[in-house]
């Protein structure tokens, strides 16, 4: 016989049911979801119900209505919680985006409080852009063998997420995949992936470990911009150019190896890396972007090497503890403010020809200067034409 049975939730309302006292526990969260407590089918499925009845105790599965004692005297608590969901086709990822194309409109976080767990099955090939975008509560994400795409955002802002595996079948990780992933502390990157997208793990404050594979080609700008735990990066052979602002404001890196295949440095590539105290130039660099390593105050010596052409501006502005620098011959050109309040920095310069900018060394009170070899020229620091000394003291000092 059937008996009205009060159910009353966390936020002090109640619902009454009609019970049967060979109802499972199973059966009652089912009835209970069936209520339109939520907005929209997504959020349905994947909050999870328990039942508590008693003083403190949790209705099971298995166990029926008249097992737990419930009554129409009785009153059951129900606790809404975070729950997991099951992705196993495309088109369900794209309804947790809520567009067919599989994008999400910032403004709407509607799902970003209900997702606790994400199981992606086998057979998805694709994450789609935004996904899982905002979810503050998703801890765990498994990411079957079959996705060989992760979108662009499709885990970023995810700040509970701890740590993920990238499974072999993935080729590329989109713009900002994980960007603001601020719990996750190591990532693996298996040697199936070939480009890193720009900002894809940008922010993501608790990184203190990245494998990045030689099957990476490309690593966008900004990958890893503000990962403030990451203590040490190697590049591998495969990548061809640090793109700018790579690495900038990684305040705890310490150690780079840059690979002989890398051709440019890019701007601001490492700025404000303020513990990286050393770094070797590879012979393959022909250029050193603008501001690459502006503001790497622990940076005490450098090795540029024969290779370089061309030292952009602002380069190593801000290198307070740069000791130390040889310029080889083959650098025609040393940007604007390049070596700009290097405070500690003695320098030996070429005696080949060279192009300083307006403050290249400005502030740098203790450089000395190859005696140049020009017959009859009055100045040892006078660089075969190229400067005249009223430029070259505007250099030193700026401008007047």
């Amino acid at each position: 016989m059937a008996m009205e049975v009060s159910f009353r939730q966390l936020n002090g309302e109640a619902m009454i049911l009609e019970v049967m006292p060979d109802m499972t526990g199973r059966e009652l969260k089912a009835r209970i979801k069936e209520c339109q407590l939520w907005d929209d089918e997504l959020t349905r499925k994947t909050t999870r119900v328990d039942i508590v009845v008693g003083a403190s105790r949790m209705l099971k599965n298995d166990e029926t209505a008249a097992d737990a004692d419930l009554s129409p005297e009785s009153e059951a608590t129900v606790i809404l919680g975070q729950n997991t969901v099951t992705c196993s086709n495309k088109r369900e990822l794209a309804q947790l985006a809520d567009n067919e194309d599989g994008t999400r409109p910032k403004s709407d976080r509607r799902h970003s409080e209900s997702l606790f767990v994400v199981q992606i099955t086998n057979g998805v090939t694709a994450i789609v852009q935004e996904a899982f975008w905002g979810c503050n509560l998703l801890a765990s994400v498994t990411i079957p063998n079959s996705v060989t795409h992760i979108g662009s955002r499709a885990f970023a802002d995810c700040r509970s997420l701890a740590s993920v595996t990238i499974p072999n079948s993935v080729t590329r990780i989109g713009d900002g995949a994980f960007e603001a992933c601020s719990s996750l502390a190591s990532v693996t990157i298996p040697d199936s992936v070939t480009e890193i997208g720009q900002v894809a793990f940008a922010s993501c404050f608790s990184l203190a470990s990245v494998t990045i594979p030689n099957s990476v080609t490309h690593i966008g700008s900004r990958a890893f911009a503000d990962c403030s735990s990451l203590a040490s990066v190697t590049i591998p052979d495969s990548v061809t150019e640090i793109e700018g602002g790579t690495f900038v404001e990684c305040s705890s890196l310490a150690s780079v190896t840059l690979p002989d295949s890398v051709t440019q440095i890019g701007m601001s590539a490492f700025a404000e890396c303020s513990s990286l105290a050393s770094v070797t130039i590879p012979n393959s660099v022909t250029q050193i972007g603008v501001g690459a390593f502006a503001g790497c105050r622990s940076l005490a010596s450098v090795t540029i090497p024969d290779s370089v052409t061309h030292i952009g501006c602002g380069a190593f502005a801000g290198c307070r503890s740069l000791a130390s620098v040889t310029i080889p011959d083959s650098v025609t050109q040393i940007g604007e403010a390049a070596f700009l309040r290097c405070s500690a920095l003695t320098l030996v310069l070429p005696i080949t020809r060279i192009r300083l900018e307006e403050e290249a060394f400005s502030g740098c009170q203790r450089i000395q200067a190859k005696e140049c070899e020009c017959q009859g020229c009055e100045y040892s620091w006078f660089l075969d034409g190229w400067v005249c000394p009223r430029r070259w003291r505007s250099s030193l000092h700026g401008r007047r």
